[in-house]
């Protein structure tokens, strides 16, 4: 777990780190920050909204860098490399909020009686094909979690019902949810 002083951190970093992908030049970052808890190398996604709609949002589902590193680079790519998206524009920076996701470790899932909605985010695998779904994803749509392993198979370009096949890796993880305006 963070603390809040980590949390607002990590969303200054991603807020500088998006402003100056956008616009070019966003001054001086936050003053550094070093904790054990934004150093470890772990995976993280970066979500940006515009009101209640989706902008962007791009992770990795593990990381050799540092956390606050990772978290700046995904800002940076959220707002310029998500292929559902044209890049954010400079006018569209100030009305954009920043959702980060820290992930836990992976764990295998057998059946939909081992995902949790509100807690578990999910991990589908199949050969080259693969989808994830955070764990907010479930909670804002209210997906059951049959649905939501559904869902998370139509990320992967997979049938809605892949994750009952031999051959399908099914993962659930949890993550550490930072919003701005919390």
């Amino acid at each position: 777990m963070l603390t809040d002083a980590e949390k607002h951190y990590l969303l200054a970093v991603a807020r500088h780190a998006l402003k100056e992908e956008v616009c070019g030049s966003a001054g001086s970052g936050p003053d550094p920050l070093e904790t054990p808890a934004l150093m470890q190398t772990v995976g993280a996604f970066v979500t940006l909204n515009s009101g209640r709609e989706l902008r962007g949002c791009l992770g990795l589902l593990s990381s050799d860098r540092p956390l606050v590193e990772t978290i700046a680079v995904m800002a940076r790519r959220a707002a310029s490399e998500d292929p559902r998206f044209s890049p954010v524009s400079a006018e569209e920076v100030d009305g954009l909020t920043l959702e980060l996701s820290i992930l836990s470790v992976f764990r295998p899932v057998t059946s939909a009686h081992d995902v949790v909605i509100g807690r578990d985010g999910l991990l589908i695998q199949r050969g080259a094909k693969r989808g994830l779904l955070l764990p907010q994803v479930a909670t804002k749509h209210h997906f059951t979690p049959e649905k939501f392993l559904e869902e998370t198979c139509i990320k992967a370009g997979l049938h809605r019902h892949a994750w009952k096949d031999e051959g399908t890796e099914l993962m659930a993880f949890t993550a550490e949810v930072i919003e701005e305006g919390e």
